[in-house]
């Protein structure tokens, strides 16, 4: 730890702020955080509070994490690729534990809606998945998806599948883009039963259409998290940087 860091006293603002200055300027990129425990003996805080301070950094693409060896500075700057704008890939790059406490799969026809966002005719049958995502095991999600029955037959999905892997891995359907929405939104009295959370409590809507190597959509979802749960970040950069 630098003197200057030293100096800037205990508790979890200095904590936060010695973290910040380390990741931008005082250590160089690809070195390792000093370890949770350090962390907490030399701020006086629990290491909870450490891991959640981390967490931010992780993130915002300021901290890796490695498995068994650490944390470590990462200045490169990075946007997102399609693998990590879902659900499971990003839980699992702040350091918690995706999963789902409920899974359902049914299928339906498509309504003039879905028929309009997945350009197919009216009534074509539709895989349709609906999910309670958790983050270690804290419900925070809850999830829908509908692709082309045709596309996925006999999809099944179990509680800690990604549905992006599934879709790649199983049933070998190339994504090759994404088009995303995020807006703001409220939970209404049956989703905050679902979420164990208060009606009118702010969240976030996200649509996502997936889309193949010939720009047709693959799949359609909708996505409704708890904003006092989650928060969505992302990196913009100029072209050809």
């Amino acid at each position: 730890m630098s003197d200057s860091a030293e100096n800037r006293g205990t508790g979890p603002d200095a904590l936060r702020t010695d973290l910040r200055a380390l990741t931008s300027s005082t250590l160089a990129d690809g070195d390792r955080l000093p370890s949770e425990r350090e962390l907490a003996t030399r701020y006086e805080v629990n290491r909870l509070t450490v891991r959640r301070a981390i967490d931010a950094l992780v993130a915002e693409g300021l901290v890796v994490r490695r498995q068994g060896a650490g944390s470590f500075v990462s200045r490169a700057t990075r946007t997102r690729s399609l693998e990590s704008s879902f659900f499971s890939a990003e839980v699992r790059a702040r350091g918690h534990r995706p999963g789902s406490a409920s899974v359902s799969v049914s299928t339906v026809a498509a309504d003039a809606r879905l028929s309009a966002v997945l350009s197919v005719p009216p009534s074509t049958p539709l895989a349709a998945v609906m999910r309670l995502r958790t983050i270690d095991d804290v419900p925070t999600a809850i999830d829908h998806a509908w692709i082309p029955a045709h596309l996925v037959p006999n999809l099944n999905l179990g509680a800690e599948e990604s549905l992006f892997e599934t879709l790649c891995t199983r049933y070998h359907l190339v994504v090759e883009k994404i088009d995303e929405t995020v807006s703001a939104s409220v939970l209404e009295p049956r989703s905050a039963r679902m979420l164990r959370s208060v009606s009118m409590m702010p969240a976030l809507f996200i649509t996502k259409v997936m889309r193949g190597t010939s720009g047709d959509p693959l799949a359609y979802c909708e996505t409704l998290l708890r904003g006092d749960k989650y928060t969505y970040r992302n990196t913009v950069v100029r072209k050809g940087v």
